[in-house]
């Protein structure tokens, strides 16, 4: 069993992302994924962030149960990104899906593990992301405005 860091805020991810208690809801196929993925190069200054918070589930190990899904990609994902910041003039948004860590993959590493390698990396860290939005359907849009 996963410990989550925040608990509201992987809740809250899985149901942006169209998913319940890790199944996907009915109208949330494979098929309905659109996946961005974009790899930055994050350059900061001496005593500051990149400007983002990291959350995702915490463990010691990596998690072997956790199974990619491409609605729920990673374990780790960005919570909120600072507008302005290093990560946003990047391209980095809430939402985004950590993939790689300096050239790692960090698809299943815990928390501390992810937030340890960022750090080992000083005032450069080059990262992969992926953007996971919903692909909708003209014809569902078209019923919901009551065409």
């Amino acid at each position: 069993m996963m410990n989550l860091h925040s608990g509201r805020a992987a809740v809250a991810m899985m149901r942006m992302m169209g998913c319940n208690n890790g199944r996907y809801a009915r109208n949330f196929l494979h098929s309905d994924c659109v996946v961005d993925e974009k790899t930055v190069v994050l350059q900061k200054k001496d005593n500051e962030g990149f400007g983002f918070v990291l959350r995702g589930a915490k463990a010691d190990t990596p998690i072997e149960e956790f199974t990619p899904t491409p609605a729920f990609p990673a374990l780790q994902y960005l919570e909120s990104v600072d507008e302005g910041g290093v990560a946003w003039q990047a391209g980095l948004r809430t939402g985004d899906f950590l993939i790689e860590v300096n050239q790692d993959n960090v698809v299943k590493v815990g928390h501390r593990q992810v937030v340890n390698m960022i750090r080992q990396g000083g005032n450069q860290l080059v990262i992969k992301v992926v953007t996971v939005s919903r692909n909708l359907d003209p014809e569902d849009t078209a019923r919901k405005k009551g065409a």
